[in-house]
């Protein structure tokens, strides 16, 4: 595997985005930080763009390591970056198509929902969990 966590291909007019971290494709600064790198290769006068995952995972969400770690500056630097990652999505001046190719939780289900089009396979479990997590700060 690559340095990259994702990487970016084409097929005729169709940019096609590929989510592999080899784990669970969570939304780290770095993962963000190498998609938002892609959309800006990615033609927006031509064409449509395509997101998806490897077999069996689309995304995980966010970082869970980031997120539990109680750094408040990191927690916040990830939430704020994984949020305009899907503002550009969703504003993207050209057909957005999410293929979730497995399992969709939390931002990566946000994700899906930000896109103009979105496809799935039956199995995976897609949804939004957070308020099933204990993110609260204690007292």
């Amino acid at each position: 595997m690559s340095d990259q966590l994702a990487n970016l291909t084409k097929e005729g007019d169709v940019s096609i985005i590929t989510l592999d971290d080899g784990k669970a494709n969570v939304f780290s600064p770095s993962m963000t930080a190498n998609i938002d790198a892609l959309i800006d290769e990615a033609p927006r006068d031509t064409g449509s763009l395509l997101i998806t995952g490897r077999t069996g995972m689309f995304s995980g969400g966010f970082d869970l390591k980031i997120m539990s770690s109680g750094d408040l500056n990191e927690i916040n630097k990830m939430v704020k970056v994984g949020f305009s990652l899907l503002a550009r999505i969703y504003s993207y001046p050209r057909p957005v198509v999410c293929a979730c190719s497995g399992h969709a939780i939390a931002l990566g289900a946000f994700m899906l929902l930000c896109s103009d089009y979105r496809f799935g396979a039956d199995g995976p479990i897609t949804g939004i969990k957070s308020q099933s997590q204990s993110f609260q700060r204690d007292s």
